[in-house]
């Protein structure tokens, strides 16, 4: 075996396993959002502009506070941050996604994390390739051991 080999897919198999649990905390939001997510139409009380900065560069966002009832009746307040390009303005009313409970997040609806759960669902996909590999490998290096043994 060639040992510098063995370290490089060590190494892939651990990045993909860590990419695989970042990723799957951002993707389980999501699916708390498909799976226990209800809707409501929220006012927009402010819309404002916001630098976001990233390590590529500073991206202009837009800042968006609205209010809403949610369906026990209580009276909530959520903001989330979308593209400056989305048909959002201050007074309007628009529809937003929440999750249940008193600490429950909020988002407009639409606002969906694509990115994170394509990542997730590559990540979970190299790994289960990786790991069929991995068993397959120890597979026939058991075979020879006990083929040795015998002779």
């Amino acid at each position: 075996m060639d040992t510098d080999s063995e370290s490089a897919k060590m190494k892939l198999l651990v990045i993909g396993l860590l990419v695989f649990l970042v990723t799957g905390c951002i993707s389980y939001s999501e699916l708390a959002y498909l799976l226990g997510g209800h809707k409501a139409t929220a006012r927009v009380s402010r819309v404002r502009e916001v630098e976001e900065v990233r390590r590529i560069g500073t991206r202009t966002m837009h800042a968006v506070e609205y209010e809403f009832t949610d369906s026990r009746g209580n009276h909530r307040r959520g903001s989330d941050r979308v593209d400056v390009d989305w048909p959002v303005t201050e007074g309007a009313m628009t529809d937003v996604q929440y999750r249940s409970g008193t600490d429950g997040d909020s988002r407009l609806a639409g606002h969906v994390n694509w990115v994170g759960s394509s990542v997730f669902f590559a990540a979970a996909i190299y790994l289960t390739i990786a790991g069929y590999r991995f068993w397959r490998e120890v597979s026939e290096g058991a075979a020879e051991i006990r083929k040795s043994r015998r002779r």
